[in-house]
This record gives C-alpha cells, structure tokens and sequence, in this order.
C-alpha cells in the first residue's frame, strides 16, 4: 500500500476519486493507492478556512490502517466532530474511516 499525505491550497484536488473541494487557505490531504499496482482506494481532504498542514504519514503492513499528523490553524472535521486548531495525529481504518483521533 501507498500512502499520500500533504497540503494544498486550490480550488480543489482529485487524488483519483473526483474533485474535492478545498474549505480555504490550505488543507490537508490523505490519500491510499495499492502497494501492487497503484491504483486509487480513497482519498479525504480536511480544512478549517486557515492554513492546515500534514506533516507526516505512516501506514501498518500488518492491518492497512493510515497514521498521520499535523497541524489545523483553525477548527476542522475529520469525521469525529469539530476539533479546535492544534498539532494531532489520527488513526484511519484501511478503508479511511477516523479511528482515533488526538489533538496536542
């Protein structure tokens, strides 16, 4: 598996699933390809209207789960609810779904 993380500050991004559009300034994006053949399995972008980063990405070979980090200039939803602006790190599910999520 491949895992794809970074910031962007367009209009919108298409990862391989579609247009996604950006909340203002810059967002953050995750995004899963296969380790075989490269082929797109899903994508998520999070913002808040402020400057949001992702600072690093992690995968587990063992269940597929994604690890990243970063930091949110303002509050985002990463489908856990609201979060205020901070460094965090989230656990996503294989299939990209919010796990855990912390905030620093």
């Amino acid at each position: 598996m491949l895992a794809l993380l970074g910031s962007e500050n367009a209009t919108a991004i298409d990862l391989g699933g579609g247009l996604q559009a950006n909340a203002g300034g810059s967002d953050i994006f995750v995004a899963k390809y296969s380790g075989l053949d490269g082929s797109y399995r899903w994508s998520k972008t999070v913002g808040s209207g402020a400057w949001d980063y992702g600072n690093g990405v992690a995968t587990d070979p063992n269940t597929g789960n994604v690890i990243i980090t970063g930091t949110l200039g303002g509050p985002a939803n990463f489908g856990g609810g609201l979060t205020p602006s901070a460094a965090f790190f989230w656990l996503l599910t294989a299939r990209g779904q919010l796990l855990v999520g912390q905030n620093l």
